[in-house]
Parts: C-alpha cells; sequence; structure tokens
C-alpha cells in the first residue's frame, strides 16, 4: 500500500495554507480523497487532475468577519489554499 502526504511542493504563494487531507482506499476498491474544509462552498474550490496528481485548490473566505469582531483565539485558516497528496510509492 502506497503512502500518501499533502504538500504544498511549489505553493502559488507563501501564505496559502495547506487543508487536512486524507487519501485511502474504500472497502469497496474505490479512490477516496477527504479534504478538511469547513465554511466552504462548492463553488469556492476546485478538483483538478493534472497527470497523476489530484489538486484541491480554492479560498476560504471570512465574510468581513476579520474587521468586525475582536478575536480571542484564531485558529482558522482563511483566504486561498492548495492541497496536493502525493504518493510515496
Amino acid at each position: 500500500m502506497a503512502i500518501i502526504t499533502t504538500s504544498l511542493a511549489n505553493p502559488p504563494n507563501p501564505e496559502w495554507w495547506v487543508p487536512n487531507t486524507d487519501v485511502y482506499i474504500s472497502e469497496d476498491g474505490l479512490l477516496v480523497i477527504e479534504v478538511e474544509l469547513a465554511a466552504i462552498k462548492k463553488e469556492d474550490f476546485e478538483v483538478t487532475v493534472d497527470a497523476n496528481r489530484i489538486i484541491v485548490r480554492g479560498e476560504r473566505l471570512d465574510g468581513g468577519r476579520r474587521q468586525r469582531c475582536q478575536y480571542l483565539v484564531t485558529e482558522l485558516r482563511y483566504g486561498p489554499f492548495e492541497s496536493v497528496p502525493r504518493s510515496a510509492a
């Protein structure tokens, strides 16, 4: 079984973030890609297959909240993101 890692090999911009991603073969033998993208609409991201790479790219918008709120803890990432799962095999 191949080990899959997620990275930004050549990020378009160093400020882009990488969502948590799992890639596995299901019990039915299907390739499953799970990307943790809370609060993102389907029109705000795209999935591209390029040769042997799967690229998940998009942007999580904050709706202007950052200017209207006083944050006490900030762990969520906003802005552009990209996930490129790579097989180690």
